[in-house]
């Protein structure tokens, strides 16, 4: 009833309302489910970093859910990179209906989840730490990844070598919008990775300082005003309090902001050993 298909950038377009936004990234690779009429009906994203294989996308047309089509394509995934990687991850918000019986079905097992906050770009802007911070005259400016030299490069690996998971952030990360912090030795003390979502949508991969949450809140304001313009209304920034640094930082935007400025939902994290 339903065949497999590698997602390339030749056939991209023609599931191209079942892929994320953006498409496919340099790094990414794709299976598509088909059905004996040639119609594209689901979609899996995912990406390799050293021994981790990081899911990044799964979209089932909704006319053909509950009909084995996630786990079948789960299923060819987990064969396909069981011989490159010894771990799987996926990650996916508590009210996707169907998930976690799905990957428990395949074997995955649960870790404890983070918080993702959504909050306008206006609110963080009129935030009081961020006002309070246009009004000081600070030293240390953040770079952004793409404008760092090789050795600068090496520095910010070195900083982030201890988290499997910052290397995949890394990798997913736009260095234009991303941002390091360096030391008058040009050694790393913190990083802010982003990336675009939508037109009017960010996300903030991962947040890592060792200054402080004022250090945090120089990263952010850098960002602002660097790459989302005066202009834009109504976008929104995506936080991943995928550790202590984010929730301080998201603490201290939101107390201004009350709850109708903060959307919050629970991130669920599953992992499977994949090893042969």
């Amino acid at each position: 009833m339903f065949s497999l298909s590698r997602i390339t950038k030749e056939n991209e377009e023609y599931f191209e309302d079942l892929l994320p936004e953006e498409g496919l990234k340099r790094n990414d690779q794709a299976l598509g489910v088909l059905t004996e009429d040639e119609d594209a009906v689901a979609a899996l994203v995912f990406a390799r970093e050293d021994n981790i294989i990081s899911l990044e996308w799964l979209y089932v047309d909704p006319d053909y859910r509950r009909q084995g089509v996630g786990l079948h394509l789960l299923g060819a995934a987990i064969e396909l990179m069981e011989n490159k990687g010894e771990l799987m991850r996926a990650a996916y918000y508590e009210d996707m209906e169907g998930m976690p019986e799905l990957l428990d079905k395949l074997g995955f097992y649960s870790l404890d989840g983070n918080a993702t906050y959504q909050i306008s770009i206006d609110a963080i802007r009129d935030s009081s730490e961020i006002v309070k911070l246009q009004k000081m005259h600070l030293k240390k400016q953040p770079v952004s990844l793409d404008r760092l030299l090789r050795e600068e490069k090496d520095r910010l690996l070195q900083y982030l070598s201890e988290s499997c998971d910052a290397r995949l952030f890394l990798q997913n990360c736009d260095p234009k919008t991303s941002f390091c912090m360096q030391e008058e030795d040009k050694s790393v003390s913190g990083c802010l990775l982003t990336k675009k979502l939508e037109e009017n949508r960010f996300q903030v991969q991962l947040m890592l300082n060792t200054g402080g949450v004022m250090q945090s809140l120089v990263l952010l304001k850098t960002f602002l005003e660097q790459c989302i313009g005066d202009e834009m209304k109504g976008a929104e920034l995506l936080f991943v309090a995928a550790n202590p640094h984010v929730i301080s930082l998201v603490e201290r935007l939101t107390k201004d902001a009350g709850e109708e400025g903060v959307s919050k939902k629970q991130l669920r994290i599953a992992i499977r050993e994949i090893a042969a």
